[in-house]
């Protein structure tokens, strides 16, 4: 029987929590047949890939491991959609999990929906303060259409965690997510719109991302250890963006995704560089000089974002001021 989702779930150093993760993906018998998880060990030095053997010896037709090298979590889905059967490719961070009730109706609806992308908001759970919020409301979409994408209208910016895309336009987007490179969740999500024509929207959050954990590349700590990851992401969208404005075939749709998605990767780097010592203020006046020089349509875009506009009239100084006001 032919799959209709794949989930691609990367694994490292979890052995503690990726049974919570694995035990989410378990469905009834029959949805069991049309679903596919590749889990994807990144070189862990635990026992990952030996409780997710498990898995795949219980559920031989759902579940396969692929042991590789550390590449970081990039590599995880650049390994893994090269393998994808099914008719929908999702992924899963190791000790985040999928709410399993939703995700059996979300298999159903795969079954009906033809479109090259379908979102669907998404739960995040923080864990100090024992709180749900859901991100991204689709309820006003009509649930078994599949839209064009020049007659949709993005009013928020989308998340990976709500994204599920048919593999071969991301194949033919002939992109890579960059390895040892933490905040791809940008490319991951634009790169399917390179040769995506049509959208759908599910109702349901299938996702649940756990926030305030220790260790988490979004914490403060983690937000200055990989300050050079950041920067790396945003000269990526950045370039990909400014590519697809030469060609200048983008539906406006798409090109609003676009611009609000790089808007957005830009004032996060701009942020994570505030969270910085003083020594790093000329390094991202360099950076918006670069900008402003090198990609002046997307530089004079830019400019409406108001964190951006803060930090640019006041010369970057008001570090103290940045961090009160934008907490990532």
């Amino acid at each position: 029987m032919d799959k209709i989702l794949t989930v691609s779930v990367a694994a490292y150093n979890i052995e503690n929590d990726i049974k919570q993760t694995l035990d989410s993906l378990i469905v009834s018998k029959d949805l069991m047949k049309l679903l596919e998880v590749i889990v994807v060990d990144d070189g862990s030095k635990d026992d990952t890939a030996l409780k997710a053997k498990e898995y795949e010896d219980k559920y031989p037709d759902t579940f396969k491991v692929i042991l590789k090298e550390n590449g970081g979590y990039g590599s995880t889905i650049n390994a893994s959609v090269k393998e994808a059967s099914g008719k929908y490719y999702k992924q899963l961070d190791g000790g985040d999990e999928y709410i399993t009730e939703n995700l059996e109706d979300f298999i159903e609806y795969l079954t009906g929906i033809d479109a090259d992308i379908v979102v669907s908001p998404h739960e995040k759970f923080f864990q100090d303060d024992n709180k749900t919020e859901v991100a991204n409301d689709y309820s006003s979409y009509e649930r078994s259409k599949a839209f064009k994408l020049e007659d949709v209208s993005f009013g928020s910016r989308l998340w990976m965690h709500g994204m599920a895309f048919k593999p071969q336009v991301w194949i033919e987007a002939n992109r890579n997510i960059p390895e040892h490179c933490f905040y791809t969740d940008m490319e991951y999500v634009l790169y399917p719109f390179i040769k995506a024509d049509t959208i759908a929207f599910y109702d349901k959050p299938i996702y649940k991302y756990y926030l305030q954990c220790e260790g988490q590349s979004v914490s403060t700590e983690g937000l200055k250890k990989h300050y050079t990851d950041a920067t790396r992401m945003m000269w990526d969208v950045v370039e990909t963006y400014n590519e697809l404005l030469k060609e200048g075939k983008m539906a406006e749709s798409v090109n609003s995704l676009y611009e609000m998605m790089v808007d957005h990767a830009i004032a996060f780097t701009y942020t994570v560089y505030s969270y910085l010592d003083g020594n790093h203020k000329a390094d991202y006046k360099e950076m918006d000089k670069k900008l402003k020089d090198d990609y002046p349509v997307i530089y004079d875009k830019s400019l409406k974002v108001k964190r951006l506009k803060l930090m640019r009239n006041t010369g970057f100084g008001c570090v103290s001021l940045y961090r009160k006001m934008f907490k990532i």
